[in-house]
């Protein structure tokens, strides 16, 4: 026989068993009716005892067909198992042939019936370790999300802990500062009162000045610093107008007692 008359006899023989088994895994109610189930047996006699050669199918037929079957919606791979199952249980040679030559396919049903079922088997073992691993994946990346999720709120408290920590360094720093500028002033006005009668206006003058600029400034100084610790990253701060008219305010007091001593003016 002709080479490529064989492989498109293969090949003719191949579709033929496809749509018999596509026909198989169509309806339950297939094979209830003797009509269906003898054109059924007619078709796989003729598939497997053709007038050219006899055919056997391939094992990798099977796995291609079962997939096709298996994605589309208005098939299933139950009825087909179910089909197949009567067949192979039921089936009889039939002495008349069905008005043919008889022919025996007990041997190739029960190939065709054992292939099915492992492929069969096989992909629902496959579909279900599919659905195990989507199952585990989801419940691994659910698992990581709440890491994800503890992780940001920890982040968030370390965040709020700093932000506490430099309230609390900010107001110990306001309380220090207002502690030093009472225990300064205190002593100061306390001194100048004891050698108020010692001293001349100028000398008390300038020296209340100078020690109130001085006080203002460290005072200031002191706030400043606690400012730039607890400061955010992108905040600049700027040195405050009011410290400028202070210090131009002390200065100019300073350089009237200093001219009015020089000229004596008191």
């Amino acid at each position: 026989m002709d080479e490529k008359l064989q492989t498109n006899n293969v090949d003719e023989k191949r579709e033929q068993l496809q749509d018999i088994l596509i026909e198989l895994s169509d309806s339950q109610k297939k094979l209830q009716e003797e009509d269906n189930y003898t054109g059924i047996i007619k078709k796989l006699e003729d598939l497997y005892y053709g007038e050219k050669q006899n055919y056997r199918h391939y094992y990798n037929d099977i796995f291609a067909i079962i997939s096709t079957i298996a994605k589309e919606e208005d098939k299933s791979l139950d009825i087909l198992a179910e089909n197949m199952r009567i067949i192979h249980s039921v089936y009889e040679p039939d002495e008349k042939g069905f008005g043919r030559e008889p022919k025996n396919i007990r041997n190739e049903l029960n190939k065709l019936y054992d292939h099915i079922n492992l492929e069969i088997a096989r992909l629902h073992y496959f579909n279900t370790s599919e659905s195990n691993t989507e199952g585990k994946l989801k419940n691994l990346t659910d698992t990581l999300n709440n890491v994800e999720d503890k992780l940001k709120k920890m982040e968030a408290t370390e965040e709020k802990i700093d932000d506490m920590q430099k309230q609390y360094i900010t107001i110990l720093g306001i309380f220090a500062s207002i502690v030093i500028t009472f225990t300064g002033g205190t002593a100061f006005s306390t001194s100048v009162l004891q050698n108020i009668a010692n001293a001349s206006i100028y000398r008390i003058s300038l020296i209340v000045f100078v020690l109130a600029f001085s006080l203002t400034n460290i005072v200031y100084i002191l706030t400043r610093f606690i400012r730039e610790i607890s400061k955010k990253k992108d905040e600049i701060i700027k040195y405050p107008r009011y410290m400028i008219v202070l210090n131009v305010i002390y200065g100019l007091c300073i350089l009237i007692i200093v001219v009015s001593q020089r000229l004596n003016l008191y």
